[in-house]
């Protein structure tokens, strides 16, 4: 018979190749100007595509404006996607941020 196109069948589902923590805000007053700010801080220097998820809306993690617009409160789930060389490193900061409440 003839040969089969190659991977055609088993082809995995595309990775889209972003990397994902998710937290829940500890934080009583939710995330508010001092402990977005000290999320921003952390997140900029690292060379990876992030955005921030909460529920359905999304945001650039690295602006302060756009992260008071997600209006996150006490008990929210936030998921952080990373993508690129530093995607876990991020992640990982991020974790330990959230761990500690964001520094309030």
């Amino acid at each position: 018979g003839k040969a089969e196109p190659e991977g055609v069948e088993a082809a995995p589902a595309p990775d889209d190749g972003w990397l994902r923590c998710e937290v829940v805000v500890d934080n009583p007053h939710g995330l508010h100007v001092r402990p977005a700010a000290r999320l921003v801080a952390t997140l900029k220097p690292f060379a990876a595509e992030l955005k921030l998820q909460k529920g359905d809306k999304e945001a650039n993690p690295r602006s302060l404006t756009r992260l008071a617009m997600l209006n996150v409160r006490q008990g929210d789930t936030l998921t952080l996607l990373a993508r690129g060389k530093d995607a876990n490193a991020a992640l990982t900061c991020f974790q330990q941020l959230a761990d500690e409440r964001f520094g309030d």
